[in-house]
């Protein structure tokens, strides 16, 4: 008896490791015997009737066995119809191109829920050199959908033209409408990844109606993994340049990313970023290098709300640490629309030099006889706005060689503006700020006039002295 059961239970073991591993032997030399190729017409057809854009695999699709995995070779996008040419650009330089081109996509799928779940789940994405090209025309056409007049796009020019700093309740309802359908698609396709990677990217983003150009080049990506409210180990690196002035930036950013299941709520912890900047030589500025590090940033993407812990930056010019908090909701009634608004920042100034600060913005220094002067701040303070209010509170700053302690409000009262402050300045010179300046003086005879140059200096705060008395 025991034998016979010893001997059935060896004939289930073996027909339990057997039968899985025969199914898997027939599974691997299927995928390396088949042509998939023949399935390219059917793959074109399919994702050119999911959207509108025309699909033209040039290159080969090959699959491997161990990871499970497919490769697309060489394949553009292109906008489809007899308008493709009018969506297609906004110049040259995005004119009839393909919306998306790429060297090759590997898409790894996991053995466990094909052979267990019998579903294709997609594991990892690996994009190598693609190619967006984004156009919009004046009149809101786009090559990225093949009708840009419906509800979802009109909701999002709706979003993306506002200059607002403020969220109305009809923007918050834009970007929902935006957010809702994109947060469904994930869930019902169920994506999560171990892991996506951009390799060699690249992006041209034209708008005409908001008169912006901008090349994205070298974008390097890896995002491990990708799932809907997990931390999200993110790396980026990408030069982008500005076409219209030349302007470029190098970006490196390097930190962790969570998203809510809604996609209505972004986290972003640990962040350590740079980013150079360099201007076109016949702007003769010289470039600039800026660093930052962020412990953690919480933003409500559809309530305006967001807290900012823990920013620092340093910079040739100045390094400073702030925190900040923000509600930017706004209603419809104007009242509760005041009351609606708060930002709060406490700022700490390690060091600044206000004269650096402005050539980086492009600005002219200003031309003090005393090459020390307006070189050195340093201090902190507390600010605050809410209720068409500003004030500056604990204000304990070093200018120079003055003291700055007090603070400052300002409010708008019945269009009216009030101001209420308690200042102390210690060691204040005056004659330390005094500016240069070149004076014309005629001098000469008759028809020998000439110009000389003589030089004087001012004072750059002209006060009156009715000024002073209210004060």
């Amino acid at each position: 008896m025991a034998n016979g059961l010893k001997r059935l239970f060896k004939i289930v073991l073996i027909v339990a490791v057997a039968v899985p591993l025969f199914l898997l032997i027939g599974f691997v030399l299927a995928i390396s015997f088949m042509d998939f190729n023949k399935y390219k017409p059917m793959i074109e057809q399919e994702i050119s009737a999911k959207t509108g854009l025309e699909l033209k695999i040039d290159g080969d699709l090959n699959a491997g066995v161990w990871p499970l995995q497919l490769s697309i070779a060489s394949s553009q996008l292109q906008a489809g119809g007899a308008d493709a040419g009018a969506d297609a650009g906004a110049d040259a330089g995005a004119d009839s191109s393909p919306v998306l081109a790429f060297d090759q996509l590997n898409l790894q799928v996991s053995y466990r829920d094909l052979l267990f779940n019998r579903k294709l789940q997609l594991t990892s994405v690996e994009w190598i050199k693609p190619r967006l090209v984004l156009t919009r025309q004046q009149d809101g056409q786009v090559n990225w959908r093949k009708q840009a007049q419906n509800d979802t796009d009109w909701h999002y020019r709706q979003v993306a033209q506002t200059t607002q700093t403020t969220q109305t309740a009809e923007q918050q309802q834009a970007l929902a409408a935006i957010l809702a359908p994109i947060a469904q698609l994930v869930a019902q396709y169920d994506l999560k990844l171990t892991r996506f990677k951009i390799v060699d990217g690249e992006l041209i983003w034209r708008d005409l109606s908001a008169h912006q150009a901008f090349d994205i080049s070298g974008l390097q990506l890896d995002a491990t993994p990708i799932q809907l409210a997990e931390p999200m180990a993110l790396k980026l690196d990408a030069q982008v340049k500005n076409a219209d002035n030349q302007q470029t930036f190098d970006i490196k950013f390097e930190g962790q990313v969570v998203l809510a299941n809604n996609l209505e709520h972004l986290f972003l912890q640990q962040v350590r970023a740079s980013l150079a900047m360099q201007w076109s030589p016949e702007t003769q500025r010289a470039a600039q290098h800026i660093t930052f590090t962020l412990k953690q940033l919480d933003w409500s993407l559809i309530q305006g709300h967001w807290q900012l812990d823990g920013f620092s930056l340093d910079t040739e010019a100045m390094a400073f640490s702030l925190d900040a908090k923000a509600h930017l909701q706004g209603e419809d009634n104007e009242q509760s629309k005041d009351n609606a608004q708060s930002l709060q920042v406490s700022l700490n100034i390690e060091r600044a030099n206000p004269r650096a600060g402005m050539r980086l913005l492009g600005m002219t220094p200003l031309n003090f006889v005393e090459q020390r002067a307006l070189t050195d701040m340093k201090g902190s303070l507390k600010a605050q706005w809410a209720n068409q209010a500003w004030s500056l509170e604990s204000i304990a700053l070093q200018l120079d060689d003055t003291q700055i302690q007090g603070y400052f409000n300002y409010r708008l009262i019945d269009q009216a503006p009030t101001y209420q402050f308690d200042l102390k300045l210690d060691q204040l010179n005056m004659d330390f700020y005094a500016l240069r300046a070149a004076v014309a003086v005629e001098s000469g005879k008759g028809d020998s006039i000439r110009d000389s140059i003589r030089e004087s200096t001012y004072l750059p705060i002209a006060i009156p002295v009715t000024t002073l008395r209210e004060s």
